[in-house]
């Protein structure tokens, strides 16, 4: 994540930024596998289910 923050302030074209902000459709996958691993093994079920549906 750190790399496309980074890579968006030194970015000098739009295709350049495009370029970086396709990035974050490889990441935000992960982010929210991890997330909702840990909320449904560190909480009570129900909430789990919570979460997930509002984020859908």
């Amino acid at each position: 994540m750190s790399v496309r923050i980074l890579g968006s302030s030194f970015a000098t074209s739009a295709v350049e930024v495009i370029i970086l902000k396709m990035l974050h459709m490889f990441e935000i996958p992960f982010l929210l596998v991890g997330t909702f691993k840990y909320i449904s093994s560190a909480f009570n079920p129900k909430l789990s289910a919570t979460l997930f549906l509002n984020r859908l």
